[in-house]
C-alpha cells in the first residue's frame, strides 16, 4: 500500500509510480502486474509493441479505482525488445494505455530518459499500459510516406 502522495516500485524495478498528494480518497492497495502484449485491441497506426505491458490496479475501500483525483507519474525501464521495436532508437518510445470504452490504445505524451533507460508519462489514469514504438521506415516516420505519395 503506497502512502497517499507516495512512490511504488515493482520488485524487479521495471515500473515506478509516483503519486501526487490527493490521488486517492483514502488508503489504497495498488498492484502492478505484467500482462501479455498484443492480445487486445489494434495498435494505433504507425506503432508497434515490444514486450513491456502491464496492468495497474488500485482498490480504495473495496472499490476499483481507474481515474485518480491527482496525477501519477509512470516510469518504465524499457527492454531490449522495446528498443528493437523502435529500430534501436529509444527516443521513438511512448507509453500508451488501453481505453476499454473505445477499444483502442491512447498514446500519451512521454519523456524518454536514455541515460536511465526509462520512458515516463504523467496521467490520472490506471489500467492496462504498454510501451509502444513509433515505426520508422527508411529514416522517415510512416506518415511522411503518406505526405510524399500525396504530392
Amino acid at each position: 500500500m503506497p502512502p497517499i502522495g507516495g512512490r511504488l516500485t515493482t520488485e524487479s524495478g521495471r515500473v515506478t509510480l509516483r503519486f501526487e498528494e490527493g490521488a486517492f480518497t483514502g488508503d489504497a492497495t495498488v498492484t502492478i502486474e505484467p500482462i501479455p502484449c498484443g492480445t487486445w485491441g489494434a495498435l494505433p497506426q504507425g506503432f508497434r509493441t515490444g514486450d513491456s505491458c502491464f496492468r495497474i490496479t488500485a482498490m480504495v475501500d473495496g472499490k476499483l479505482v481507474t481515474d485518480l483525483l491527482a496525477k501519477v507519474t509512470i516510469c518504465v525501464r524499457y527492454s531490449a525488445a522495446d528498443k528493437a521495436a523502435a529500430n534501436g532508437n529509444p527516443t521513438r518510445l511512448k507509453l500508451a494505455y488501453y481505453d476499454q470504452t473505445n477499444d483502442q490504445w491512447q498514446i500519451q505524451s512521454s519523456e524518454v530518459h536514455t541515460s536511465a533507460g526509462t520512458v515516463c508519462t504523467t496521467t490520472n489514469r490506471l489500467g492496462d499500459w504498454s510501451v509502444l514504438a513509433r515505426i520508422v521506415v527508411g529514416g522517415l516516420v510512416w506518415w511522411h510516406y503518406l505526405l510524399l505519395v500525396g504530392v
